[in-house]
């Protein structure tokens, strides 16, 4: 009996170990690196790293209305590391609501940067994402976007304490967002 279990513990184990790889590898298939993207921030470039530079979705997740999809984008930087070793992502994120009227100015439009463990957020009503063009895959399971975007974004801080304010703008082109079966708005088709 003590036989029989010791290879039935390998077997469990080995299956148990490719599922994480499994799901690592689906994880790491999120990643794109396709398409067009500049930006600067107060005047310097946000430099992508040339691998797996962004990943964009829709999802069900929506700061414009409740019950709204959402389009997210998020570029990224290399990584770095502080003078204490710990390691940091650099990331430029846009969000805005999916609506069936895509071109012109992005409804529910944020955008996130978050750089040396800090996060500067955009400052509505002083943040513009223009959607420019968008085309969607013969199978409906992709859109390519393009788009423009300026504005000012700050950082949180406690009342009363300054806050600093940092300018975004560039563009993006032909930006591969992945659409989950269900979510094309209908006007679209």
């Amino acid at each position: 009996m003590n036989t029989l279990l010791k290879p039935l513990t390998l077997v469990a184990i080995f299956f148990f170990a490719a599922s994480l790889k499994s799901g690592q590898k689906t994880d790491a298939s999120r990643f794109k690196s396709d398409g067009y993207f500049t930006a600067s921030i107060d005047g310097s470039a946000f430099d992508t790293r040339s691998y797996d530079r962004y990943t964009a979705e829709v999802t069900n997740e929506s700061d414009y209305a409740k019950g709204e999809k959402s389009t997210d984008l998020t570029f990224y930087a290399g990584n770095h590391y502080d003078q204490n070793g710990n390691l940091f992502e650099e990331s430029l994120q846009f969000k805005y609501a999916l609506t069936a009227s895509t071109i012109g100015d992005a409804l529910g439009q944020k955008i996130v940067f978050q750089y040396n463990q800090q996060k500067f957020i955009s400052i509505p009503g002083q943040t513009k994402i223009k959607i420019t063009q968008v085309r969607y895959s013969e199978d409906k399971t992709s859109m390519y976007v393009s788009a423009t975007f300026d504005g000012k974004m700050t950082q949180w801080a406690a009342p009363g304490q300054p806050q600093a304010i940092i300018h975004v703008k560039g563009r993006m082109e032909n930006i591969n967002v992945s659409l989950p079966a269900g979510t094309l708005p209908s006007a679209s088709l």
